[in-house]
């Protein structure tokens, strides 16, 4: 199975005291911290390699992650720093390191979805491939609109008849990356490659689940203690 790197840098605003002395990652969800259950999601579906883009709070994942190292999982971890910056330059920084395609996701998002059906999907010298979500505007604001096989992306300007949304797991090659600078959001490469028809994508049959708003918290630790 592919690797998969996780951005776990953003500063968690919206939680505003629940997270203000602990990184959204390590937030509790019944007990286990949602980075766990993230590694785990990902480990029960063949993923060994993990890359770790750390920012906020740091030293308390980079802490977390070598109590639960094993034998079985390869972690490897890097930092913001003023070189790289922005999701996309935090992935940019790794792609010397990862020689295969590999899964980009958040380390706020929980997703229930098969790896190997996107994998199956995708198509290595086609542009990245994006999951997507018919969330209608249900969950969050729906930036992406299929017309003709095509999928149309915009984070910013979506197209007033936007269905879909951006799920919050993609897979890259390195050279996805060749033309971007090293300090970028990582939508401003997936709307490049859109725009030239190049977005490969993945329809997700389940609704995500995003611990960045007290509101998802919420509703991802229900849906923990239902399992």
């Amino acid at each position: 199975m592919y690797p998969v790197v996780i951005l776990c840098g953003g500063k968690a605003k919206r939680l505003g005291a629940v997270a203000q002395d602990t990184p959204k990652a390590l937030l509790d969800i019944n007990g286990t911290p949602f980075l766990k259950i993230l590694i785990d999601n990902f480990a029960k579906q063949g993923v060994r390699r993990f890359y770790f883009c750390l920012g906020h709070h740091s030293e308390q994942i980079e802490a977390f992650l070598m109590s639960i190292r094993s034998k079985k999982l390869d972690f490897h971890i890097s930092y913001d720093d003023e070189l790289f910056s922005g999701t996309g330059g935090a992935v940019k920084k790794l792609i010397q390191k990862i020689s295969t395609p590999f899964f980009v996701t958040y380390g706020d998002s929980y997703l229930d979805i098969n790896l190997g059906d996107l994998v199956t999907n995708y198509i290595e010298d086609e542009g990245p491939l994006m999951t997507i979500f018919k969330n209608s505007g249900l969950y969050d604001k729906s930036n992406c609109t299929l017309k003709d096989g095509r999928l149309i992306y915009s984070k910013r300007n979506p197209q007033d008849d936007a269905d879909f949304i951006d799920y919050g797991l993609g897979i890259y090659a390195s050279e996805n990356f060749s033309n971007f600078p090293n300090s970028f959001d990582l939508s401003v490469l997936q709307e490049k490659f859109s725009t030239e028809g190049n977005l490969q994508y993945y329809v997700a049959t389940k609704r995500f689940y995003e611990i960045g708003s007290l509101e998802g918290l919420d509703e991802f630790k229900k849906y923990v203690s239902q399992l």
